[in-house]
């Protein structure tokens, strides 16, 4: 993959305050329609915070909006999430890291959570929950963050990811459970942390398929995963007909 100087992407004001700890991380794709993102991009500027955009060659107006808002961002197409997340992490300075999944709100909670934690572990996550209410949906967030996250050490990037820079080598590349990769490969060296701010996350999938469809989907997803199967031809089976994510 060639080499970019993506120093420019930094969204920073000209002064920096000596203070700043954070740098969050933005793989994106067609998020013209999505008001989470926009609204992160806007909390994260008014707060001075330093973020860098990766887009994964938008087909909708998604660059447009971006260049009219002057938010800088780099174009890196036909690429998967983690390959994005690279390139943001090749100029990422700071001390941690936050990866932001584009459907999931950010608030001024977050940045004064994570901004004000000293703790001693490498990484972690934010707490899980659906931006919409079902108790399928809300016995889904309980699991995620008790049971496969703070049990077994595995959280998706609909919580938030953060991890100490120093800690991380690069973001796994696959098309699918790269979350999942990159929590097996952060519990090498650690046990993850959960953060008590609450990461809303749009429930989309789940509404636009079904929630019991996409239950037993993801299920299904999870079985193969660990079956080792092809993980290309489960991504096309878990993205087909939504088009939220790339397709590669």
């Amino acid at each position: 993959m060639p080499q970019y100087d993506l120093s420019y992407l930094l969204n920073a004001p000209p002064i920096v305050e000596k203070s700043q700890r954070l740098c969050w991380l933005f793989s994106i794709y067609n998020e013209e329609h999505n008001p989470y993102f926009w609204k992160n991009l806007e909390l994260l500027q008014a707060q001075k915070q330093l973020f860098i955009v990766i887009d994964g060659g938008s087909s909708d107006a998604t660059q447009e909006r971006l260049k009219s808002s002057r938010f800088l961002f780099m174009e890196l197409p036909q690429s998967t999430r983690g390959s994005r997340f690279n390139e943001a992490l090749k100029v990422s300075f700071t001390d941690i890291v936050a990866f932001v999944h584009p459907r999931s709100l950010l608030r001024l909670e977050h940045i004064h959570e994570l901004r004000n934690f000293h703790g001693p572990q490498d990484w972690g996550a934010f707490t899980h929950r659906f931006d919409h209410d079902h108790p399928l949906l809300r016995f889904t967030s309980w699991w995620s963050n008790c049971v496969r996250g703070d049990i077994r050490g595995i959280f998706y990037l609909d919580h938030i990811l953060w991890a100490r820079r120093a800690r991380v080598t690069s973001f796994p590349t696959s098309p699918i459970f790269e979350d999942t990769l990159f929590s097996l490969q952060m519990l090498k060296r650690s046990r993850p942390h959960r953060l008590r701010t609450p990461s809303v996350t749009s429930a989309q999938r789940f509404l636009k398929n079904g929630i019991w469809k996409q239950i037993l989907l993801n299920q299904k997803m999870k079985l193969d995963f660990h079956r080792g199967q092809e993980l290309s031809r489960m991504d096309q089976e878990y993205e087909q007909g939504l088009g939220l994510n790339r397709k590669l």
